[in-house]
């Protein structure tokens, strides 16, 4: 008996330590975040980087290229100003839009031509948060047609059969590509949308010459005239138009070529296809060019590279501004350098065309010289390589 006395009395000695045993483990969401196990699979150290690499850095990649326009957009910086504001604005300025074929010396002309005194334009890329600095993409009333469009299109399944971006744009259908004056997107309410996207951007609107360089121009040059030509108030058209229009153009095989190099390769888009979007673009252009005013330029590429003192001079003296020797040889000197501005500018494209099998460069040199007579351009083909 005295032996089962203690051990009952040993078991209710123990039965207060069961009471002590650990309690079940909560179920509320905070108790259960705290616990070792659920810190490990939370893994913040990682997380970031990753959060770093795929948002943070590429932002800050874009910013550095394109500036605040990559975090804020081009509409933050848009002015405010009305229709009649616009046009009471440029009615003392000209507004110079350079255009051609993409890869034909558009933007060289522009650097020359935005380093005069009196001249403003859009910047650099930074300033102007757009490749090239083209108008054209910074824009959103007509199409843009430019630099960049095909890089977020080209991976796409059916780019090949899409005529859309660089080299290909112009082969479209013509309702979309040709604009003209008769354009609905012609309107009082899209010349103050244009501007105040523009306006922003020009560096200085006091200057008497503003400049946009805008490839695609070279087929809505006369989307672009009606838009700054159109009436606002009920009156007749302005006797004296603010637009004046400059286009480039380049030999056929060399600007084919050098779309390559932008496009980023030889296989992107056919080499056919690039000579047939050429082609497309001038004929639009050469179409247009009666109709517009202020006796618009054409200037061969090739011909101001040989002598750019001479045009330069040529195209200031066109607008309106000084056209001294002073200012000429200084802009030539600060976009070209001591050495000036390279006349070679075809020369390597030219050799890798010349040294391509003679019989299949004759197919194309002469199923394309009369098409390229036809429009006025005089290039030679089939004696390029002579």
């Amino acid at each position: 008996m005295p032996s089962a006395k203690k051990r009952k009395a040993k078991k209710e000695k123990a039965a207060p330590a069961t009471s002590r045993s650990p309690a079940p483990a909560p179920t509320n969401s905070s108790s259960s975040s705290s616990s070792p196990m659920k810190r490990k699979e939370l893994p913040l150290i990682p997380l970031a980087a990753i959060l770093g690499f795929t948002v943070i850095l590429p932002q800050i990649s874009r910013y550095w290229m394109f500036g605040p326009t990559a975090i804020l957009g081009h509409a933050y910086f848009d002015l405010q100003k009305t229709p009649e504001e616009w046009k009471e604005l440029i009615r003392d300025k000209t507004i110079l839009t350079i255009g051609g074929a993409h890869r034909s010396g558009t933007t060289l002309l522009w650097e020359c031509i935005t380093n005069h005194p009196d001249i403003t334009g859009f910047g650099s890329e930074f300033e102007s948060g757009v490749s090239f600095s083209e108008g054209v993409l910074m824009q959103d009333v007509l199409p843009q047609h430019g630099v960049a469009t095909e890089l977020a299109i080209k991976s796409s399944d059916d780019y090949d059969r899409q005529m859309v971006g660089v080299g290909k744009y112009a082969l479209a259908d013509e309702a979309s590509v040709h604009l003209t004056e008769q354009d609905d997107r012609v309107t009082a309410e899209n010349l103050a949308k244009l501007l105040n996207r523009y306006g922003a951007f020009w560096n200085n609107l006091t200057k008497p010459v503003w400049v946009d360089k805008s490839p695609p121009a070279a087929v809505m040059s006369r989307a672009f005239q009606g838009l700054y030509n159109i009436n606002v108030d009920g009156s007749d058209e302005p006797k004296v138009s603010p637009t004046r229009f400059l286009f480039t153009t380049r030999h056929p095989i060399a600007n084919a070529y050098g779309h390559h190099h932008l496009l980023g390769g030889s296989d992107v888009v056919p080499f056919d296809t690039l000579l047939q979007n050429y082609v497309k673009v001038h004929k639009y252009l050469m179409e247009d060019l009666p109709h517009l005013k202020n006796g618009p330029k054409l200037l061969k590429l090739e011909d101001f590279v040989v002598d750019p003192a001479k045009h330069l001079t040529e195209i200031f003296s066109w607008l309106g501004v000084r056209s001294s020797a002073e200012i000429v040889a200084a802009i030539i000197k600060k976009v070209g350098g001591d050495d000036g501005i390279r006349q070679d500018t075809n020369e390597k494209y030219k050799t890798k065309w010349c040294s391509i099998d003679g019989f299949k460069r004759g197919k194309v040199e002469e199923r394309y010289q009369p098409i390229i007579k036809d429009l006025g351009l005089d290039y030679d083909l089939v004696g390029w390589c002579k």
